[in-house]
């Protein structure tokens, strides 16, 4: 059992990193689902559903995208991806595509949607406790106004009173600039796997020359070094969550980048040789 683990360490743990990132989807929903509750007190319309749950649907659609690369690429690799297994392949990654995209928007709605706090002037903080306001103290987490925390309440805050919500200044400012770090995350992965399709389908069609090999993988280099800055940031700043999930997504995506190049050293070699290793 040992030596059979042992020869099977780099696919298990592989796994348990995928297995880690379906299990983030559930830890999204929870942090966005109380959000929700703050944010949406009147009701959450189904098309305001993407700014209240963009970060769930955008791992979920990430996740399945990660497996259609993992059989694609690793398990389905050669004379078993026929043409209604390709045509699948094709319909649920364009259905990935079209909701990972919309999580895009979504992550521009929330940074749009914090427009509508204003810098006030309070009289007495402890005015709002107890009437369903709430203190934001990060993208998507609140924290219940009561008698206990609205005396801390400085008198400049940014208030919105659509969504009763208030913010302490500083506080607002780093979850202004969070937001837009979660826009700037999700554009780079958009890109990483536009350009990771890209290698791919040159790959199929023989087009994949050296000079196009090396301007994909550079672009990639720089995106990367934007995602693991990305990444480090959401570790600094002590979101916990943010941080996990980017880790384990860079991780898989060596994964994936190590499939995608093995694949395509075993089409350069032939059917037979490909078998072979």
């Amino acid at each position: 059992m040992t030596a059979w683990i042992l020869q099977h360490r780099f696919t298990l743990f592989k796994y348990f990193v995928y297995l880690a990132l379906a299990a983030n989807v559930g830890f999204f929903f929870l942090e966005e689902w109380l959000a929700s509750q703050q944010v949406f007190q009147g009701g959450l319309d189904w098309l305001e559903l993407i700014q209240g749950f963009a970060a769930t649907i955008d791992t979920a659609a990430w996740v399945v995208l990660l497996l259609m690369f993992e059989l694609e690429t690793y398990q389905l690799a050669g004379h078993r991806l026929t043409t209604a297994v390709t045509t699948t392949f094709m319909v649920v990654r364009g259905l990935c595509y079209g909701l990972i995209l919309y999580a895009c928007y979504g992550y521009v709605l929330k940074v749009f949607a914090l427009d509508g706090y204003e810098l006030v002037t309070l009289a007495a903080g402890c005015d709002y406790a107890g009437l369903g306001y709430g203190m934001l103290v990060a993208v998507d987490e609140y924290e219940a106004l009561n008698l206990a925390n609205c005396s801390a309440l400085p008198a400049l805050i940014y208030l919105d009173e659509a969504t009763k919500a208030l913010a302490i200044p500083a506080t607002f400012d780093e979850v202004v600039f969070l937001a837009w770090i979660d826009v700037v995350n999700s554009v780079s992965w958009i890109l990483v796997v536009i350009i990771l399709e890209l290698d791919v389908w040159l790959g199929l069609n023989d087009r994949l020359t050296k000079s196009l090999e090396w301007v994909t993988w550079r672009s990639k280099i720089v995106l990367y070094a934007i995602l693991v800055i990305v990444a480090g940031y959401w570790g600094w700043a002590a979101d916990f969550l943010d941080f996990w999930d980017a880790f384990l997504w860079i991780l898989a995506f060596v994964f994936i980048e190590r499939s995608v190049f093995v694949w395509g050293q075993e089409s350069e070699a032939g059917p037979l040789q490909g078998a072979l290793r």
